[in-house]
């Protein structure tokens, strides 16, 4: 598209900083499509909008989500929720990155002709797969009670998550996140879960439970890496940022927190059944469609003060 797909420092108005889950958020659970969101997702590139994507997702599944909308390169985003970001070396800022909170390297990350600084917050996977195994051990669970998502076939994580085997093969690649699934009977199911997770936050790790699968990390939070990606963008831009952010669920919740509005969009495999901070706005729209209605909304109001 035009250059207007990179954020621009504009004079009068605050730039539009509009960071974004994924997965139920901006493409639909089920389907997996961006369309009914890509006119309104088009339009805010075009107004000179920032658009940063913050999900699960590995950094090999997002790229491609990238290259398909334009915005490889001119982007900031940020992969396995929060234990990485990806910064565009046009935006990267020496002084802002040294007083970033939690970072425990920074370095350069070229895909192409593209470059970034990789910012990033979480230890390797291999730390997370020998706690996980430790916790799993020390909780008297079998190996094949525990079913791990960089250990399974493609064709075994393709068959649990509806991805075609390549995408699968791409969310596999993993550098920081260890997805996992437990097979234990129902009775004794709860039982299992809590001796697991306390077992990973004992040794320093983060236990966190999606849609498919829970997870474990040795750092990373959706909420510091928007906030820090943030950071950048207001050294660049002297009218100041207006951040918006858009998801579908608990994990959401500290980066929705951290934005000057924050949106849960509806998600229709799961009801929300936590308890939504204050002045975090849920709507009725699902998915995509939500995204589009937000998005649309402030574009609007910023086009007819």
């Amino acid at each position: 598209m035009t250059e207007t797909q990179t954020p621009e420092r504009l004079a009068d108005s605050p730039l539009l900083f509009i960071a974004s889950d994924i997965d139920a958020t901006f493409i639909d659970h089920a389907t997996y499509s961006y369309e009914a969101a890509k006119p309104t997702f088009d339009r805010a590139l075009e107004s000179g909008a920032a658009i940063h994507f913050i999900s699960s997702k590995t950094l090999a599944e997002m790229i491609p989500l990238q290259q398909e909308l334009g915005i490889l390169g001119k982007q900031s985003l940020s992969g396995e929720n929060g234990s990485v970001s990806l910064i565009p070396v046009d935006y990267y800022d020496e002084k802002v990155a040294e007083e970033l909170p939690g970072v425990l390297n920074i370095r350069e990350y070229s895909i192409g002709n593209n470059t970034f600084m990789a910012i990033e917050y979480a230890r390797p996977i291999s730390q997370a797969l020998a706690a996980l195994d430790e916790t799993t051990y020390e909780a008297g669970l079998h190996e094949e009670q525990v079913e791990t998502i960089t250990r399974m076939s493609p064709e075994r994580f393709s068959e649990l998550t509806g991805l075609t085997v390549e995408e699968a093969k791409r969310g596999q690649i993993r550098e920081y996140q260890e997805g996992f699934l437990l097979h234990v009977g129902e009775t004794e199911r709860a039982e299992a879960l809590a001796q697991v997770r306390k077992g990973i936050e004992s040794k320093g790790f983060n236990f966190g439970a999606g849609g498919r699968f829970f997870s474990i990390s040795g750092g990373g939070e959706k909420g510091k890496a928007v906030s820090n990606v943030i950071k950048f963008y207001e050294r660049r831009h002297s009218s100041g940022i207006y951040s918006v952010g858009l998801g579908d669920g608990l994990s959401d919740i500290s980066f929705l927190s951290v934005c000057d509005r924050g949106v849960l969009v509806r998600n229709p495999k799961k009801s929300v059944n936590f308890d939504v901070p204050e002045g975090i706005e849920t709507i009725d729209e699902v998915g995509p469609e939500g995204w589009a209605k937000i998005v649309s909304e402030i574009l609007d109001s910023r086009s007819h003060p």
